[in-house]
């Protein structure tokens, strides 16, 4: 007698849809545990905040330096002249204290707050005090 058996056994065709549902499994758990929308959302975030720190610290240094690379004394100790950022999408959110941007607290969700507080930025609160990173 001849056999004419074709196409995959039940057996094969279960084994198949297990292997599929644990690579499926794997690859769910790696997402949620390593959000990459997140990280990234995070890491422009603090580029963000740093590019503007170093706007900041750019314009100090032209106020406090003449043309000729001398220091303008009288002006030195004036650190403060800038007392709010205005960058793209920042305007009205960040202030100068010292030559160091500061968050103020209402105008970022908890995330931001959190991520700049740890990478050692100032976060003013609503009403007016203020923390920074105990690092």
């Amino acid at each position: 007698m001849i056999s004419n058996k074709k196409g995959i056994s039940l057996i094969v065709l279960v084994i198949t849809i297990i292997v599929i549902i644990i690579l499926a499994v794997a690859v769910i758990l790696t997402i949620a545990n390593n959000n990459p929308i997140e990280n990234a959302r995070k890491a422009r975030f603090l580029n963000d905040l740093s590019a503007i720190q170093d706007e900041v610290t750019l314009e100090i240094a032209k106020q406090v330096v003449d043309s000729n690379g001398s220091y303008k004394v009288e002006d030195f100790n004036d650190l403060d002249s800038l007392s709010t950022v205005k960058s793209a999408g920042y305007e009205g959110k960040l202030t100068v204290t010292n030559g160091k941007i500061g968050l103020l607290a209402s105008e970022f969700i908890p995330k931001e707050i959190e991520w700049a507080r740890h990478d050692g930025y100032t976060i003013s609160g609503a009403s007016g005090e203020s923390e920074t990173a105990e690092s």
